[in-house]
């Protein structure tokens, strides 16, 4: 068993720098994997600053919400001789632990997590060692994030806190995903400007040739009524307005922007149709059904972690965990329509006591009356 007290936490080490927030295309992130996957001298540094941009945009920050509370939302427990440890139920329970399985979980969309873990009187508190200071390859930790070398987290002492999830050379989901951001947000500011031009009816003021007394409390007036684009002309000038299909165009942007989405959807949850309206229903069903096959991969990814790495963790630092086993309990999933009538069909058959219907389908209990202790 270890002493926690001659444990310094790693990440006071690391001087954090500011991520960069500037605009991006589609060569910025090519060039961001080539310095990923540089065999020589691999950084993920921009790469890492284009996920935290791609995270802004709002529907594939709520995909993967969604995506992550199919974990946290699903009761966990650590089972013992058969029954659960209570102790380590308790340690499961906690706000540290659910950040735990996030992290765990993240690995996936960033390719790499390490976590470092503080264990203090029986108490377990999780901080994710950054980004852009962990060199996967080489499992080095670095100060600064520009830093060639580091040190070794997978020797003593560090191994002792430190749990490693995710494939070292995997760049993670969020490598696919940003391409899309970046085309989704360069078309919704197409779209914004375009709109701005074309949304505003542009305003024709004329007035008597060579009268520039006029032209300029026509000027006065136009800029006073408000900021629509507007001109003003001789009334012998003609001006002429050829104008593009303005509803045609807007489809378009929309159904670009609609595919984009779609696309970020296939890659998290791998389907459309859980978040997003549209379709039957058998075909909701279909994609209902390659969700939670994703859900189910990623609780057996997690459950893997937790008994594999976090398991033996745990008993180096005085935790009873002994040929225990963390497992997530299944929730069974059925509407309450197909749920009746399988109860009364089961009820013709086998005895069911009247709480469990008042319970299951919420219906009130019938009221006694006092003075003879009949129901009314």
């Amino acid at each position: 068993m270890l002493t926690e007290t001659n444990h310094k936490p790693v990440i006071q080490n690391i001087k954090i720098s500011q991520n960069y927030r500037g605009l991006a295309d589609i060569a910025t992130w090519r060039n961001a994997i080539k310095a990923a996957e540089n065999v020589a001298n691999p950084r993920r540094v921009t790469l890492y600053d284009l996920y935290e941009e791609a995270l802004l945009d709002g529907h594939l920050s709520a995909v993967i919400a969604k995506r992550m509370q199919a974990i946290t939302n699903t009761p966990l427990h650590f089972i013992q001789g058969n029954k659960i440890n209570e102790q380590i139920t308790e340690l499961i329970s906690s706000e540290n632990f659910i950040q735990l399985l996030e992290y765990i979980l993240e690995s996936k969309l960033w390719g790499h997590s390490l976590i470092e873990l503080n264990i203090s009187n029986q108490k377990l508190s999780t901080a994710l060692i950054p980004r852009k200071h962990v060199l996967p390859i080489r499992g080095e930790i670095v100060t600064n994030q520009y830093d060639f070398a580091g040190f070794n987290y997978r020797q003593q002492p560090y191994c002792n806190y430190l749990l490693e999830v995710g494939d070292t050379k995997s760049l993670g989901l969020l490598m696919q995903c940003t391409q899309y951001v970046i085309f989704k947000r360069n078309c919704l500011s197409d779209w914004s400007s375009y709109a701005e031009t074309f949304g505003t009816p542009l305003r024709v003021a004329k007035y008597e040739g060579f009268d520039e007394t006029a032209r300029k409390a026509l000027e006065n007036a136009m800029e006073a009524a408000g900021n629509a684009a507007y001109v003003i002309l001789p009334k012998d000038a003609q001006i002429d307005f050829i104008q593009n299909n303005t509803q045609g165009s807007a489809i378009l942007y929309d159904m670009l922007v609609d595919s984009l989405n779609k696309e970020l959807s296939k890659i998290i949850v791998g389907q459309t149709m859980t978040s997003e309206a549209g379709g039957s229903l058998a075909q909701a069903k279909v994609h209902l059904e390659v969700e939670h096959d994703i859900n189910t991969a990623d609780k057996l990814f997690v459950a893997h972690i937790l008994n594999d790495k976090l398991k033996p963790l745990l008993n180096t630092h005085g935790f009873n965990v002994t040929n225990g086993k963390f497992i997530f309990q299944e929730q069974e999933k059925i509407d309450l329509p197909t749920r009746l009538q399988m109860d009364l069909k089961l009820s013709e058959r086998v005895k069911i006591d009247d709480e469990y219907f008042y319970k299951t389908y919420n219906i009130p209990k019938p009221i006694k009356n006092l003075t003879n202790g009949s129901s009314i």
